[in-house]
């Protein structure tokens, strides 16, 4: 059995440490208890005591640490158990798709050399999300974390982004940096309504 623990500097109490412990039972049995007391099989250091814990009190003050050997109890199997899958579960019970979201885009000479990217993240209330599919122009699928940098950087482009669940559920959402072009009914509609004010006013002005 191995653990390894590395450096974390996340707000909140602050654990450092670096160290490799290994418990290597000769036996196991069906039914065992393997021990493992503090300070054995360390690999790289004299003492697990080297692990520091800061408080999160806005003053970094250092904390004391208590270590206590880990015992790991190994049980026999019951005749009567039956294994249960709950990530198999979750994930066929899950129908309903990630939630809908929007794509942003974005350049900043700092990131991807200063290239046209693409920004958008969703999220999943049930099985979570696996990962995006990014389909840019008819290209093939990309498979993508929640950023993409555009293939095409001079001219307006079309793009899909799909986002799976981990039960295979998608959810979709384009984006197109090309000119915003009124369709022909909303023209022919914005038309009829002029003429159709301007026959009211004749109308009106014959009426005085």
């Amino acid at each position: 059995m191995l653990i390894d623990t590395t450096s974390n500097k996340s707000a909140g109490n602050t654990i450092l440490a670096s160290a490799l412990f290994m418990a290597t039972p000769s036996e196991f049995k069906t039914t065992d208890s393997v021990a493992m007391p503090p300070g054995e099989s360390v690999v790289g250091l004299e003492s697990i005591l080297n692990v520091a814990v800061y408080l999160n009190d806005g003053k970094g003050t250092k904390d004391r640490v208590s270590v206590k050997g880990l015992v790991i109890n190994v049980l026999s199997k019951k005749s009567d158990a039956q294994s249960i899958d709950d990530w198999n579960n979750l994930t066929s019970s899950d129908k309903t798709p990630p939630e809908s979201f929007k794509i942003y885009l974005g350049q900043e000479s700092s990131v991807f050399e200063g290239k046209k990217f693409l920004s958008f993240n969703t999220t999943d209330k049930q099985s979570g999300i696996a990962y995006y599919e990014v389909i840019e122009d008819g290209l093939s699928p990309v498979r993508s974390n929640d950023t993409y940098v555009l293939q095409e950087q001079n001219k307006p482009v079309n793009v899909t982004v799909i986002a799976y669940d981990s039960a295979g559920n998608a959810r979709k959402s384009t984006y197109s940096s090309a000119p915003y072009n009124v369709s022909y009914p909303i023209i022919i509609t914005l038309v009829l309504l002029i003429v159709i004010f301007v026959i009211y006013k004749k109308i009106k002005g014959r009426a005085i």
